[in-house]
């Protein structure tokens, strides 16, 4: 079967306010038709060669930009697109301010339609700012990305891209190399490493992975701060623990709802960003509420076998106006659920049992655990129970055992916390100098 194993989001900053139509039309399309020649599309590969690329294309300033989705296309129909992009004109579009926007639109095109790891920027722009690469923003992006490269384009308002030279160098992350900014489009094309050059090893290498893992934990006034974040933490310790190559997602309820879960390889989960809150409302609008709904349309995604699902989550206000849903979901033969129970009144199962199938080995008291108990839980019961699926080793030997343990019908005791880890991780940094000295042997 043939699936996406490389994302590319392609981000041009420039409006009919700020860029040169001409320039548009005779520089920036034939730019991006000569870096997506190297990609390889659905009808390039076959069954044996079973990953392609996806690519999107996003125009805006630096106040609006349209939501774009990342799809599994022809090249003809990608090159389609291309030729149908204009610039936008408004006054809804500024012309002036940095790249954040388009920062935003993309890490909003991966979250919402992300289906690999393998992800790639190339960002267009005239001008970026110290702000839009020391931004929450662009540490997620850096987080979640292969690889940032920006491209300098001139705009009436910036003629030149070296007043941003260093600022696009702090975006594409730290200790990453130069390389990968471009003081303008014939750079771009005509230097020793073209950027078709570094999407072109990028794709090549392995995305397939037969699994995900999905941490969700519930931030709401029933939940507490401190659990949720004993949570998120035990999550983090534990996923040292695993293969390098698991896919992992750790985030709040709230969050994904909100298209905010993507995922990761087990080795960035460690410095993901992670907050406790109180925003979630268990009572709410189902549309608002629905975790598993949205859950089971990432179980019916084609190009993975398994789903595994851990939720810190509590039975003592819930809607059951949820409960088909929580049904359907687990009924897949290729989900598995597991339960971080924080209730107070431990009677009430009745959603548990429908989410685990009537396993209550695999519900857990957490109410009063603290991160050492989670990450035994974790490491002890949840793990093995996924290595059981048919995709190879998940974890190594886990750490050395707690002297308190957690059992599913009994409550933890100890008291004892560690500092939550919440700084997001530049890490891209060790794949692009691979990738970088890759290239060079290569050019040798």
């Amino acid at each position: 079967m043939k699936i996406p194993g490389f994302e590319v989001a392609v981000l041009v900053k420039a409006t009919v306010q700020s860029v040169n139509i001409s320039y548009f039309y005779n520089n920036v399309k034939p730019f991006i038709v000569n870096f997506s020649n190297v990609l390889l599309f659905p009808e390039d590969i076959s069954d044996d060669d079973q990953q392609f690329a996806r690519i999107t294309l996003n125009i805006g300033g630096t106040s609006k930009w349209p939501n774009v989705s990342l799809k599994s296309r022809t090249r003809v129909d990608f090159l389609n697109k291309l030729g149908d992009l204009t610039m936008p004109s408004g006054d809804d579009y500024a012309t002036d301010g940095g790249s954040i926007a388009a920062l935003e639109s993309a890490i909003k095109t991966f979250y919402d339609s992300s289906e690999t790891t393998n992800r790639v920027i190339v960002l267009l722009t005239d001008q970026v700012f110290i702000s839009d690469a020391d931004s929450d923003i662009a540490e997620k992006l850096r987080s979640i990305c292969n690889m940032i490269v920006v491209v300098g384009i001139p705009s009436f308002q910036h003629p030149s891209f070296n007043d941003s030279i260093d600022a696009a160098g702090d975006l594409v992350g730290p200790n990453v190399p130069d390389t990968l900014v471009y003081p303008s489009i014939t750079d771009a094309v005509t230097s020793t490493l073209p950027v078709k050059t570094l999407l072109q090893i990028q794709m090549t290498l392995p995305e397939i992975t037969c699994r995900r893992i999905a941490f969700l934990y519930e931030d709401s006034d029933f939940v507490s701060l401190e659990t949720q974040e004993n949570f998120a933490s035990a999550v983090q310790i534990a996923s040292s623990y695993m293969h390098k190559d698991e896919v992992v997602a750790l985030v709040s309820f709230d969050d994904f709802l909100e298209n905010g879960l993507v995922f990761l390889y087990s080795s960035l989960v460690k410095n993901w960003t992670v907050e406790a809150a109180s925003s979630y409302d268990p009572l709410g609008d189902d549309y608002k509420t629905n975790i598993f709904e949205k859950l089971l349309k990432i179980a019916k995604t084609q190009h993975y076998q398994y789903l595994d699902v851990v939720l810190l989550t509590q039975s003592d206000v819930y809607s059951t106006s949820l409960n088909e849903s929580a049904y359907n979901l687990a009924n897949r033969e290729n989900v598995n659920v597991f339960i971080f129970d924080a209730s107070q009144n431990h009677t009430d199962f009745a959603i548990f049992d429908i989410l685990t199938r009537n396993q209550r080995d695999s519900i857990f008291n957490v109410t009063d655990a603290n991160i050492t108990a989670m990450t035994d839980i974790l490491t002890d019961d949840v793990l093995p129970k996924i290595l059981q699926q048919s995709c190879g080793a998940v974890v190594s030997p886990g750490p050395e055992k707690s002297t308190t343990t957690v059992q599913t019908t009994a409550e933890a005791k100890t008291t004892t916390t560690l500092p939550i880890v919440t700084t997001p991780n530049s890490a891209n940094a060790i794949t692009v100098s691979m990738i970088l000295d890759l290239i060079f042997i290569l050019l040798v």
